[in-house]
């Protein structure tokens, strides 16, 4: 599936079967991204498909 990082604005070819194991295999923390998969935001821990567009955004908090 192509995967584009908004953090870093790189796109790669990656195989995963969620949210979860496609976050460990690029060592980006749950917590610090919001998945959304052809443009639907989703849930790390819903199954992904080799034929999916998934854009990693990063999430950016301040006080």
């Amino acid at each position: 599936m192509k995967v584009y990082l908004e953090r870093t604005g790189k796109e790669v070819e990656l195989r995963a079967t969620d949210g979860r194991d496609l976050l460990k295999q690029l060592k980006i923390p749950e917590a610090e991204a919001i998945l959304v998969r052809n443009n639907e935001v989703v849930l790390p821990d819903e199954a992904l498909r080799e034929t999916d567009d998934i854009h990693i955004l990063s999430v950016v908090s301040g006080g």
